[in-house]
């Protein structure tokens, strides 16, 4: 959806949505307070799973046609946290999306269960 938009400032806001309804199901799913800690990690699998199109060149555009200043407060913080999930997935990945650094993401059968488990029932509560 983002390269409907051609303003840098629209791909902003774009970015900013997504990252609103993230943070609404963190908060939503959560028992405790959610953060950068919880937010991160449910940016990195979102863009593993939606593979947005041209997202490396559409954040390139942004950071060199934004002025800084007006990436100050929400939409900077989630501006940046949608950089540091792509570039550590640039990281863990090859050339064709593939991880080629599998323990980078592990996570032992048994918690991901329990995690699942427990985001499942607090959003069945919902």
């Amino acid at each position: 959806k983002m390269n409907n938009y051609k303003s840098p400032k629209d791909k902003v806001v774009c970015i900013y949505n997504c990252c609103k309804v993230a943070t609404r199901v963190l908060t939503l799913t959560s028992e405790r307070s959610t953060g950068a800690d919880e937010l991160l990690p449910l940016l990195i699998l979102l863009l593993l799973q939606a593979n947005p199109a041209a997202l490396h060149s559409n954040l390139s555009f942004i950071a060199a046609c934004r002025h800084p200043s007006r990436l100050n407060g929400e939409q900077g913080y989630f501006l940046t946290n949608i950089m540091s999930a792509a570039e550590f997935l640039k990281t863990v990945c090859d050339q064709n999306g593939v991880l080629s650094h599998n323990e980078a993401l592990s996570i032992s059968p048994m918690d991901f269960q329990e995690q699942y488990l427990s985001r499942k029932s607090a959003l069945e509560a919902q």
